[in-house]
């Protein structure tokens, strides 16, 4: 298998309904496929939850738990393309919270009924099933874990903003809290608590919560640096970061059936329960997996072993990553599948490659300073109008950040030697067009 880390998402290796769906959501919004196809394995996973496992061997199972998030700038048009795959389990949920609505209103009706009778010596009404919750999204640590606990299969957090999760940690405890370790643990699927103050303490003993989302290059930047960049939450987060593309007008749809199978399979997926204990099933890879798993288990530690830092983090926990990938392409083959096979396997690398990828290219971007990250942003905006643009274009259609500043950016791209001033030429302004170096430097 290849070891290089490519830019394009290996549509390839996707179950065939999910193939389908993401190529017609991305042609319908314009947008490179990997912005659908992200969202779709975390939203994959967050249905599974807590029903299935993969068993690496009989000491090591991994959860079928991805945390997934979109590195673009706003206006980049993540939110659609999370619109598109959410938008039936978003639907199904407000159905399920308007049904318990019902029926807490039929509830209180009859207890009503049940105190005015005088001989009230039979039973009182049984109270209504609460609403089966998958999705969450604006919530404290605490408030999650007090929904998990009333939805053990598992939770899936959205949010088309993830900086406001990431620096939600610990915000009503004065930066004394462990949220971070307990977003760790619901990483891993293990029991997950909170001593609340005045109150009993909040305990999932197998909490599992998916993330996808979005945010801003700029924001991750600011929101990980620090602290998360030691306590194991930016290590756990895979990266959509695919080169952004021109908007350009199509009359391409999403085809009713496409939606529907789409549909169907998340329902399917949602479907799925545990073994009689009330405990995970657990899928064992078949002898075949097994042999490709260990070859890539020995590769992929040579490679881990020659990094350092961040991205030395990063591979570790792609380790497992990789297993849970496989077990999502599985299930969204076959929900009923007894085992992972080798094709779910041989996915499973395939797409930690390509994760592995955006990683480099996301934590290469930390290293650059203001200046280049300017220079990188203004190379970007021109190469998107086709390489050459005069002082007035940037003054008037540029980035705001820019306007103003025209002129002194783009004698400072000049002397960076990142573009080229053409002689002017009468009543005619002088061009400025990108070198070749420019071309590499927003690669």
């Amino acid at each position: 298998m290849s070891q290089s880390q490519p830019d394009e998402f290996p549509l390839g290796v996707l179950p065939e309904s999910v193939l389908v769906f993401v190529f017609e959501v991305a042609n319908a919004l314009g947008v490179d496929p990997a912005l659908v196809a992200g969202p779709c394995l975390a939203t994959l996973a967050g249905c599974v939850g807590n029903r299935r496992r993969i068993v690496v061997k009989p000491s090591w199972p991994e959860p079928c738990i991805l945390w997934i998030a979109t590195v673009m700038r706003s206006g980049g048009r993540k939110t659609p393309s999370n619109g598109h795959v959410l938008e039936h389990l978003q639907k199904r949920e407000a159905e399920e919270i308007e049904e318990e609505k019902a029926r807490r209103a039929e509830y209180e009706k009859e207890m009503e009924a049940w105190k005015a009778r005088k001989d009230n010596g039979d039973d009182p009404p049984e109270k209504p099933e609460p609403a089966l919750r998958l999705l969450v999204s604006d919530i404290t640590t605490e408030g999650l874990l007090l929904v998990h606990a009333g939805a053990p299969l598992g939770l899936l957090l959205h949010r088309d903003e993830l900086g406001g999760w990431l620096r939600s940690y610990n915000q009503y405890k004065s930066g004394k809290g462990s949220d971070a370790q307990t977003w760790c643990e619901m990483h891993q699927g293990q029991p997950a608590l909170i001593d609340r103050k005045g109150g009993p303490t909040l305990s999932v003993p197998r909490a599992a919560v998916s993330i996808v989302g979005g945010i801003q290059p700029e924001l991750l930047q600011s929101a990980i640096s620090g602290e998360h960049m030691f306590d194991g939450i930016a290590a756990r987060l895979l990266f959509v970061a695919p080169p952004e593309r021109l908007k350009k007008w199509t009359e391409a749809t999403i085809r009713d059936e496409v939606r529907e199978e789409w549909n169907g399979l998340l329902d399917e997926l949602l479907a799925l329960r545990l073994d009689n204990d009330g405990n995970p099933i657990d899928l064992p890879m078949s002898d075949d997996a097994r042999e490709v798993w260990i070859s890539y288990y020995n590769e992929h530690a040579q490679r881990e072993h020659s990094e350092d830092g961040i991205l030395r983090s990063a591979l570790a926990k792609l380790e497992a990553a990789t297993a849970r990938l496989a077990l999502v392409v599985q299930l969204a083959n076959d929900p009923q599948s007894a085992e992972v096979g080798v094709d779910a396997i041989r996915a499973g690398i395939e797409l930690s490659r390509w994760f592995e990828g955006q990683a480099r290219r996301v934590y290469s971007g930390f290293e650059e300073s203001a200046k280049d990250r300017e220079r990188r942003a203004v190379c970007d905006w021109i190469a998107d109008r086709g390489g050459a643009i005069t002082r007035r274009d940037l003054a008037r259609y540029g980035p705001n950040q820019f306007r103003k500043r025209a002129q002194e950016v783009l004698d400072d791209l000049v002397a960076a030697e990142l573009a080229e001033r053409s002689p002017q030429k009468g009543n005619f302004a002088p061009t400025y067009a990108l070198c070749a170096t420019a071309t590499v430097a927003t690669e």
